[in-house]
């Protein structure tokens, strides 16, 4: 079997500014359904009650004037980091330009990291503590709604 060393080199490339293989697909998707997309924007302030910490979303799509940010992930490693999105959702709304902040998952179903089993054995996904803390989301399952939700009006 030979190894075609160009595809390889073109896709080392593409990978370069992206952080995961997650990230790629998302680009992909966007690419595809003709959506113009900023990759890693400028880091936004957020506030974490009695300090001030910076984030960078993976992407910001526009949709008539609100801002997407995009936050694609396969699994969250701590509670802190969940807590962090929810800070990062009330600081957006101090923002003059309308904002959303969504997730994108490679799996909505995958279990969060040290969540206690309930009674029928299963734990906590980290599509249910989206929804469970009001953040729209997305899986690999769901990218025709993901495209139509981020997508503006009368785009082909």
């Amino acid at each position: 079997m030979a190894i075609d060393r160009e595809r390889i080199k073109l896709w080392h490339q593409r990978m370069a500014d992206l952080d995961s293989s997650l990230e790629a697909a998302m680009a992909d998707t966007l690419s595809k359904a003709r959506v113009s997309f900023i990759h890693h924007p400028s880091p936004l302030k957020y506030i974490v009650p009695a300090s001030e910490h910076k984030y960078t979303t993976d992407f910001i799509v526009m949709n008539n004037n609100k801002q997407i940010l995009i936050e694609t992930k396969g699994y969250f490693r701590t509670k802190a980091e969940r807590d962090k999105y929810i800070h990062i959702r009330e600081s957006l709304n101090s923002s003059d330009q309308p904002q959303e902040l969504i997730f994108f998952f490679s799996n909505g179903k995958t279990p969060i990291a040290g969540a206690k089993k309930r009674k029928d054995g299963t734990r906590l996904s980290v599509g249910e503590w989206a929804t469970t803390n009001k953040f729209t989301w997305f899986d690999m399952r769901t990218i025709p709604q993901f495209v139509a939700y981020i997508k503006p009006p009368n785009t082909a």
